[in-house]
């Protein structure tokens, strides 16, 4: 009985237009943390405002030693229903999305 509980929210929410927190719609496609720029730009289109906001040093990938310098970029989408989307990348991937009121 449980499981078809979870089903039927599953998919009341999945009809309604539900998009998580850590998501963005663009037209029929979702994008989420962790995607890379590149899915992001074919997904959504380029932003309206893209610009480059520093560096961070973080752990080298699996098997090299030492830190390596990522960069931080943050891109803009909207407005759409009276936000603009804030996106952060860091290292080329989707890390933060929020969402600001016009």
């Amino acid at each position: 009985m449980r499981k078809r509980i979870v089903a039927v929210a599953l998919l009341i929410g999945s009809s309604s237009g539900f998009v998580p927190a850590e998501a963005l719609r663009c037209g029929t496609r979702l994008v989420t943390e962790g995607e890379l720029a590149i899915q992001v730009r074919e997904k959504c289109g380029d932003p309206v405002s893209e610009e480059l906001i520093g560096y961070t040093l973080r752990g080298a990938p699996p098997g090299l030693r030492g830190e390596r310098e990522y960069k931080i970029e943050q891109w803009i989408y909207g407005p759409d229903q009276g936000y603009y989307h804030v996106l952060r990348f860091e290292a080329g991937r989707l890390r933060d999305i929020d969402n600001v009121k016009q």
